[in-house]
């Protein structure tokens, strides 16, 4: 008799959480990583984005450092992208143009990968001239 009554008042005194407010606070705390993990996850893709073209402008800069350097006579057009040794999904390409004998304006452009199988540019240009002297 005396264990039914403890049995009983026990029973009754339960504290804790139910079944389905432990499914509703687990969906809660789902929903509240999934936009947390969405919001800090963009950034990073920008700022990877961002370091990737701060390396297709230094990449544009160095190859304009060796055609600078490179024979007049050599300073042709390319005629289709090369790959960036070092750097997957870098590729660069450079045009020459001669608006007379005397000077050549280059252009180099360096394309790189953005999220989203996206690409973008980096297009550095300067002029070459020849003296004469």
């Amino acid at each position: 008799m005396l264990l039914r009554l403890l049995t009983k008042k026990v029973l009754s005194n339960q504290q804790g959480f139910t079944f389905i407010e432990v499914i509703i606070a687990s969906a809660v705390v789902v929903i509240i990583a999934a936009v947390l993990s969405t919001a800090l996850i963009y950034p990073l893709k920008e700022q990877v984005d961002s370091e990737n073209a701060a390396r297709a402008v230094f990449l544009a800069q160095q190859q304009a450092e060796k055609l600078k350097v490179t024979d007049w006579d050599q300073l042709v057009s390319m005629t289709r992208a090369e790959s960036i040794p070092g750097y997957p999904g870098f590729k660069y390409i450079y045009e020459v143009e001669s608006p007379d004998p005397y000077r050549k304006v280059i252009t180099v452009k360096v394309f790189y990968p953005i999220h989203g199988k996206r690409q973008g540019t980096q297009i550095l240009t300067f002029e070459r001239t020849v003296n004469l002297k």
